[in-house]
């Protein structure tokens, strides 16, 4: 009996791993609390599309460039609560949150 790995169980595997990564980014993403933070919207309330365009803009309640948040964003439209609507993500982000399309109010 030989043990061969073949290509296509190398690249099944490496699939395996990718969606396994993305899965894990994707609730990281979507919100939730983290160590107690507060966090506007309960990602299991998010529809499968709001979800999917929270992981593609990489979307995160915390912002790790801090001068850029959702609160200096052009697309964001600010409450009182520490939340606000996103004109992109279709929903509630968080005020101090961040994705990849932000852009800078003028």
């Amino acid at each position: 009996m030989t043990n061969k790995i073949t290509r296509r169980a190398v690249l099944r595997r490496g699939i395996q791993i990718s969606v396994g990564g993305v899965s894990l980014l994707a609730l990281n993403a979507c919100g939730g609390s983290k160590n107690g933070q507060f966090s506007c919207v309960d990602p299991d309330e998010l529809s499968e599309g709001e979800r999917s365009m929270r992981v593609s803009m990489v979307y995160t309640d915390v912002s790790p460039i801090a001068t850029e948040s959702c609160s200096g964003c052009a697309f964001f439209s600010s409450e009182e609560s520490g939340c606000g609507d996103c004109e992109l993500l279709g929903g509630q982000v968080s005020d101090k949150g961040r994705c990849d399309s932000w852009s800078a109010t003028s």
